[in-house]
């Protein structure tokens, strides 16, 4: 009897697997589908999981459907490659919907023998780094058959048992190294000067890692002591007076600031705030004009001290003119008659000009 006309499209059309226009249909629970594979352990630099979907078939069948669900987003779909030489020759659906992965294969005949079937290899990746798992949310197994008046009917089987891949988690030596320097940061309120050898060693055992085995470590303690070292640094930036208002007392301040500026980690001043450290260099250039001013106003005129504040004045002024210039600028050419043109954000400026010439 030919009974490929009794084939239609279920899950709307998001997959078609086997479902008839029939006078009756019946669901039973006998075949089971599972996998080899119960659970599947990861190193921190792993990201390939991949297990194998096995049908166990009481009769010849016409065909089957599968759904699978992740547990976490950050277990992705990457591909899946039919197994068994008669799934792999009939026809097959494939999609992914509301997270879950349906694919299917059928064909208008109970061609496919009753026993097992290695029906697919399914592969994700996974870039967690908390334990997860894939499940089998849905399944059917579709036999043709007739009744005893000759009417077509579609039994329809379901899985009879749980199937669950798990898939563990396991941090390296190297991920517990840096997860016990980072633990062993003092708390950001009780974070000085003396602790950033420690803090530079931690974020530097970090930034070692493989990017895999960085998404297993929590930084929060690290990001927060980094966060007080550089408040630390802009609390004494802070207290240096405006250029306006520079003094020659004003010289023990001014100094302090940029003695915390040194003395901070380069990666670290990087993340000053550059307003802070603009109002710091012209402070630093309003004192130097000060004390040549003073310098030249003596009954004795100290030209050798003059000509070293003057040399000292030369180089704070360029320091104050680097803290409001453009970092970072970049230009790249765009289709058509356009540039674009990129630089890093200097809150120390109330805005930009660009200049620009067509030859």
């Amino acid at each position: 009897m030919k009974k490929s006309k009794y084939f239609k499209g279920i899950l709307g059309s998001s997959i078609v697997v086997v479902v008839l226009c029939v006078v009756l249909s019946m669901t039973v629970f006998a075949d089971s589908i599972s996998s080899l594979i119960k659970s599947i352990t990861l190193q921190d630099n792993e990201t390939k999981v991949e297990f194998e979907v096995v049908l166990n078939a009481e009769e010849d069948f016409a065909g089957a459907e599968f759904g699978f669900l992740p547990s976490t987003e950050e277990l992705v779909f990457e591909s899946l490659s039919y197994e068994d030489e008669a799934i792999a020759a009939a026809k097959h659906v494939q999609t992914v919907k509301n997270g879950v992965l349906f694919f299917g294969f059928f064909d208008g005949d109970n061609t496919f023998t009753a026993g097992e079937h290695t029906v697919a290899k399914l592969q994700y990746s996974f870039i967690g780094d908390e334990d997860a798992a894939v499940e089998l949310a849905s399944s059917k197994i579709v036999v043709l058959t007739e009744d005893e008046d000759g009417n077509p009917v579609t039994e329809v089987k379901q899985n009879s048992e749980d199937f669950t891949v798990e898939i563990k988690r396991v941090k390296s030596e190297a991920v517990t190294a840096v997860v016990e320097k980072i633990d062993a940061l003092p708390a950001a309120e009780e974070v000085t000067a003396e602790n950033q050898a420690q803090i530079v060693e931690a974020r530097d055992a970090f930034e070692e890692l493989t990017p895999s085995q960085q998404k297993l470590v929590d930084t929060a303690k690290l990001d927060a002591a980094e966060d007080a070292l550089i408040a630390a640094v802009e609390a004494v930036l802070a207290e240096v007076p405006a250029a306006a208002d520079v003094t020659l007392d004003s010289e023990a301040a001014i100094q302090a600031a940029k003695d915390a500026l040194a003395a901070l980690d380069e990666k670290y001043q990087e993340l000053v705030d550059p307003a802070l450290i603009a109002k710091m260099e012209d402070a630093n250039t309003a004192l130097l004009e000060a004390k040549i001013a003073e310098a030249q106003a003596g009954a004795e005129t100290d030209n050798a001290k003059i000509a070293e504040l003057q040399k000292q004045l030369f180089a704070a002024q360029k320091a104050a003119a680097k803290a409001q210039t453009v970092d970072k600028l970049k230009v790249k050419a765009q289709k058509g008659k356009k540039v674009k043109v990129t630089w890093k954000a200097n809150k120390a400026v109330a805005g930009y000009q660009i200049q620009y010439s067509t030859h």
